[in-house]
């Protein structure tokens, strides 16, 4: 396989999946589109949020029949969530070429899991969301809400609190959870909790 270069491939896909808006035209297996027998696969990994969007542009782009050097380029997509994606790369059960992982920290936890600072390049954000504080009603009035605003203290001591962060996190690793810790436990190496504002 010819060696392109990661940036310009990553450029080039994210350009044209953007523009393109065609319906897919390739061979189909089952109705799934077949990749050309001498076609340059690209697999995409990406996080469960991007499912209805880059199911699209994906088969948009293929249907575009993009050459390099007189050879197809065929994406494949692969939707896989951040936590699973990235158990999956380190333990070397995932061969992907783009990861698109739900928050750049999971490309941040996969180097230092791995040893490898190379292991995964982080390049120019799809989107940037804000990290929010959300909970069922029933769990905020549990906290003291509405009489009580909640803020990150809350949430720390929430983490630290061995039953309630055990109940939390034992289903999945999830992004929005994994983000709490960390913003918390920023938050508390800069100044003490009692100082945060709610």
């Amino acid at each position: 396989m010819r060696r392109i270069s990661l940036i310009l491939l990553m450029t080039l896909i994210g350009a044209t999946l953007a523009a393109c808006g065609a319906p897919s035209l390739g061979g189909t297996d089952n109705g799934t589109p077949q990749a050309p027998s001498n076609a340059l696969k690209i697999n995409i990994a990406y996080s469960p949020e991007k499912e209805g969007w880059l199911k699209d542009r994906i088969a948009a782009f293929n249907a575009t029949n993009t050459k390099i050097n007189n050879q197809p380029i065929f994406v494949e997509g692969v939707n896989k969530s951040s936590g699973a994606a990235r158990t999956e790369i380190k333990n070397g059960q995932l061969k992907t070429t783009i990861w698109s992982p739900s928050a750049s920290t999971w490309l941040e936890v996969l180097k230092q899991e791995s040893g490898n600072p190379n292991v995964a390049v982080s390049a120019k954000p799809l989107v940037l969301t804000p990290v929010v504080i959300s909970m069922w009603k029933p769990m905020a009035e549990a906290m003291g809400y509405p009489n009580k605003p909640i803020g990150w203290g809350d949430m720390l001591a929430l983490i630290n609190d061995p039953v309630t962060s055990a109940k939390a996190l034992s289903t999945t690793a999830t992004t929005r959870w994994f983000l709490v810790i960390i913003c918390a436990s920023s938050a508390s190496a800069i100044s003490p909790p009692s100082q945060w504002k709610k």
